[in-house]
């Protein structure tokens, strides 16, 4: 009998793998290198960005379809720059979409509650989070464009830079002011001026004050 017992211990990887169960120690220094190697990914890509004015503008319209942090979209357009809408597997199978086999996930760092540290002050503990593009899932997914042009905008404006219109001239039709962080739009624009205007110029004034 024990000799059937260690024959299945032997062919079952989870009862070898429960005798090697890391530690409380050896675990967070394992989250702690992951850590690092996110924040290190984050930096690599800020360099390459400051370097090349076409990856600023690609940052900058990853950051207004994924609505993450700057970090975040930096780690998201550092392993898959082609990402468009992001969701975790969780939240794809509750729109109907599941995840395609082999797919690896994209990393991101999620708040996990606060702490206090030794100084007395609070901090906030990080872990890594994976989230999967649209383009990794099956099924049929509703594209952004989709979307009424009034939800688009009042999601753009809503509690965040101030909107006027103006008939002051500029390169573009839609255009953020630095000097009153104001985004300023011109009449009788088409839905995709007046949109990608507001994303791209909602974009240059988020990024100045972050």
């Amino acid at each position: 009998m024990d000799d059937i017992y260690s024959m299945l211990n032997k062919e079952n990887p989870k009862a070898n793998d429960t005798n090697k169960r890391m530690s409380k120690e050896e675990y967070a220094k394992m989250m702690s290198e992951n850590r690092k190697r996110l924040y290190d990914m984050s930096d690599v890509q800020v360099k390459k960005i400051a370097n090349d004015p076409s990856m600023y503008l690609d940052y900058l319209e990853m950051l207004a379809n994924t609505d993450y942090t700057v970090f975040n979209t930096l780690l998201v357009m550092a392993q898959n720059p082609e990402a468009t809408m992001l969701k975790d597997a969780s939240h794809w199978r509750e729109t109907g979409n599941y995840v395609n086999k082999g797919e690896k996930g994209i990393q991101i760092m999620e708040p996990k509650g606060e702490y206090t540290k030794r100084d007395g002050s609070t901090g906030v503990n990080y872990a890594i989070k994976y989230v999967f593009d649209v383009s990794q899932v099956n099924g049929d997914v509703e594209p952004h464009q989709n979307m009424r042009t009034g939800d688009i905008l009042h999601a753009l404006t809503y509690g965040g830079i101030p909107v006027k219109q103006s008939d002051m001239k500029s390169n573009y039709s839609v255009y953020y002011s630095s000097e009153d962080k104001t985004i300023y739009y011109c009449k009788n624009l088409t839905r995709d001026e007046l949109l990608n205007g507001f994303i791209r110029e909602t974009c240059y004034g988020e990024f100045e004050k972050q």
